[in-house]
């Protein structure tokens, strides 16, 4: 914490990022800024920015570390890809980072900026993962960050002014990735796409082609360590040739074409039409495996193949998509069928379906249903027979038979909607509420349209958390276990499982998580197990437990005091060489009795511990210790640490906030044991709990979950037209 920070209260910094969170929203070209969500928690919890009236008073969170956010600590263009909003990170306002930064320092520093995506239905998203594209002319290659949402045009311009050149004698083509030998056939980018529509993928090779003086230009080349003349460079393939199907271009070379890859996908026969696979252009799995199942569904693959969607295609219903999405839908189709690729590429019905939806855009992992849904929708509408929809009254069943009250049901529904896709894919599912009220009793049967059922999982009440046990017995390995927990069990309830487990009281556990090689939070008893996550690590460590008074001795109460290890690392910046300390191994829990203890007991119990938990061979008498005993007033903040002299000095701790620090010498690693350090065993629990936990669930158990008969909520509450009020009716579907 800054001295200017030591100014301002925990209540003032939370009343003051409120004021600027509460009232910010997303514009295009603002920056904002990642924070690790450890330190961020750390962070709100000591400020209670939730405002929780139980909330307990964290220590200061000390300086912000995002480097496990990124790949390379040194480049903050490349998070993980597996890094989530919320769990891995929270992103903030310039406003705020920066008051943070002057509140706690920190590093590294990594911004983005938000974009607006989509044409349609345009939405603002902070573009957490910019392409990383190497540019190559004949004679520099340089790499640049942008965003994936940068029109084509925008970069053409850019890269021409890098490189002294006018934008109209500037041409753009992808070939492949950068860091793979072999080169893909170069594919021009069109000024009216962005580099998303286009296709362009993270990592990808863009070849910048120049026009001089005379109106020619200049030639590309094919590949790494290329050993091909340069004059065949320049010859484009021949446009003559009826098996070629790509149109040639300007500074082309012959042997691209033998790759047989254009910008459809790769050419060649599959095994049997309709066995084509389709490219994945980074994290499409979900919607690829939507798009093959869909396109094995052979009544509306005919249909389209034959043509006969073509006269129904409704470019002015507003609830469509002016066609766009039938359209692509179509060709991607032809493409799939044609039996002239064995794999397709399908770049151009993931720009259009980016337009019209902006959550399915850029390269993050989706949800398949969700895309399947959308893409039925969007064709439904696009097919729509239906020119203008008229107002259709809801139908009940009034006593009537089942099959009348149905079939006057659908005829309303298809006044209204008439496609193939309703012809194919939907159904009608019968609905029955009944009204709780006594003496009332009304019955209200409908029949409604459905095109999927979002059929429920059966939910299980209890949950896995995996722990690493620490016993206090430095000869003992720790040990890896799954809890079997309730989920709504407290960290009291997991400790008692974990008790049985290894035959321990849970008054003798202490339930940690660990972050960064030291103890990040220790989780109180009262604590729901909802708030471990499954990405946390939780070590759990014996503990000396308290001993009540008796007749013969006093009471004896225990501080528990983490311990972390230090070492000296060196980093090379624009400024020289630099050393600091890092943090290594696991931290360990000293229990350390209230009544009073010197330093110098202190100092001979670290030593003792080193000795026991980290070294090859006990220390002589003599020999000189390989660390320096420190301590630290926070377990968060370990930059103020101080020396614990062998001497009687009195220990006292306060909040079991303290920390001890073992400072190892440069030369001290060295006679660390590695292999005990590292000692950890597998519980029978990992294997047997996982096997208990593999039963099968059929669709069967889904579908009579989805019919079970429920109990309406408060939100959900039905309005009964015979009691004239809103009512917690049962229904049942």
């Amino acid at each position: 914490m800054t001295n200017e920070n030591a100014q301002v209260t925990a209540s003032e910094q939370s009343a003051q990022v409120h004021a600027i969170m509460d009232d910010c929203s997303l514009k295009a070209g603002d920056k904002w800024y990642l924070v690790n969500q450890k330190w961020w928690q750390l962070w709100k919890d000591y400020v209670n920015y939730d405002r929780l009236n139980n909330a307990l008073e964290g220590p200061p969170p000390g300086p912000i570390n995002n480097s496990e956010l990124l790949k390379d600590p040194l480049d903050t263009n490349t998070l993980y890809e597996t890094g989530r909003e919320g769990d891995d990170f929270a992103v903030v306002p310039q406003e705020v980072w920066d008051l943070l930064m002057k509140w706690y320092t920190g590093s590294p520093v990594i911004m983005r900026k938000v974009v607006s995506i989509g044409e349609v239905n345009k939405t603002q998203r902070v573009d957490l993962h910019p392409l990383r594209l190497t540019f190559e002319t004949n004679d520099q290659t340089s790499v640049k960050y942008l965003s994936r949402y940068s029109p084509v045009k925008e970069v053409r311009a850019q890269v021409a002014a890098a490189i002294w050149n006018a934008p109209h004698k500037t041409r753009l083509y992808m070939a492949g990735l950068a860091d793979e030998a072999a080169r893909t056939p170069p594919i021009e980018l069109e000024d009216d796409e962005t580099l998303d529509e286009a296709g362009v993928m993270d990592g990808a090779l863009i070849l910048v082609q120049c026009q001089d003086q005379r109106g020619n230009w200049s030639p590309m080349s094919t590949a790494k360590n290329d050993d091909t003349d340069s004059d065949d460079l320049k010859t484009p393939p021949s446009s003559d040739s009826e098996d070629d199907m790509t149109p040639a271009y300007a500074g082309g070379n012959s042997r691209f074409w033998q790759s047989g890859v254009d910008r459809v996908g790769r050419r060649g026969a599959p095994v049997s039409r309709g066995l084509t696979g389709l490219s994945n252009l980074g994290n499409t799995c979900f919607m690829n495996s939507a798009l093959q199942c869909l396109s094995h569904t052979m009544p509306l693959t005919r249909y389209i193949l034959q043509g006969k969607h073509v006269p129904e295609i409704n470019r002015d219903n507003p609830l469509g998509m002016h066609g766009l999405i039938a359209d692509r839908y179509a060709d991607l189709l032809q493409n799939l069928w044609s039996g002239d690729y064995t794999s397709v590429s399908p770049t151009a019905f993931k720009a259009t379906l980016g337009k019209f939806a902006p959550q399915f855009s850029g390269f993050q992992q989706q949800d398949s249903q969700e895309l399947l849904a959308f893409l039925l929708d969007g064709l439904h509408e696009d097919l729509n027979r239906v020119r203008k929809k008229p107002p259709v009254p809801q139908v009940e069943a009034d006593d009537r038979p089942d099959a009348v009250v149905a079939k006057e049901s659908w005829d309303g529904h298809l006044l209204r909607n008439r496609s193939v896709i309703v012809d194919l894919f939907q159904g009608q599912f019968k609905s029955t509420v009944v009204c709780p009220t006594e003496g009332c009793g009304r019955v209200s049967i409908t029949f409604d349209p459905f095109m999927y059922l979002s059929a429920p999982l059966p939910i299980k009440t209890t949950r896995l958390v995996k722990v690493t046990y620490v016993p206090i017995d430095p000869s003992t390995p720790k040990v890896r276990l799954m809890v079997k927990v309730e989920k709504t069990a407290s960290i009291l309830g997991l400790k008692e499982e974990l008790g049985k487990l290894v035959s321990k009281p849970a008054a003798a556990l202490l339930v940690c998580d660990i972050y960064g090689k030291r103890i990040f939070k220790v989780m109180d008893d009262h604590l729901s197990v909802s708030h471990v996550r499954e990405t946390d690590q939780i070590y759990v460590y014996e503990v000396l437990p308290p001993k009540p008074a008796t007749e013969q001795s006093e009471a004896v109460n225990y501080y528990y005091v983490q311990l972390v290890n230090r070492r000296t690392h060196t980093t090379m910046g624009y400024a020289g060489a630099r050393t600091e300390y890092q943090l290594f191994m696991h931290p360990l829990i000293v229990s350390i009795p209230h009544d009073t203890v010197t330093c110098a007991a202190i100092h001979d119990l670290m030593r003792e511990l080193v000795e026991q938990h980290y070294l090859k061979e006990p220390l002589g008498k003599e020999d000189p210790l390989p660390y320096d005993a420190c301590i630290a007033r926070s377990h968060t903040v370990l930059t103020e640490v101080h020396n614990i002299r062998d001497d009687e000095v009195i220990f006292s701790c306060k909040d079991r906030q303290e920390s001890l620090v073992v400072d190892w010498h440069p030369e001290g690693p060295a006679q660390i044991d590695d292999a005990r350090v590292a000692a950890t065993v597998d519980h029978p629990s990992m294997e047997q709990t996982l096997v208990a936990e593999r039963s099968t669930i059929s669709l069967q158990d889904c579908i009579e979950l989805f019919t079970h008969t429920e109990k309406l909520s408060q939100e959900d509450a039905w309005y009964c037209n015979r009691c004239q009020d809103h009512v917690l009716a049962t229904k049942k579907f």
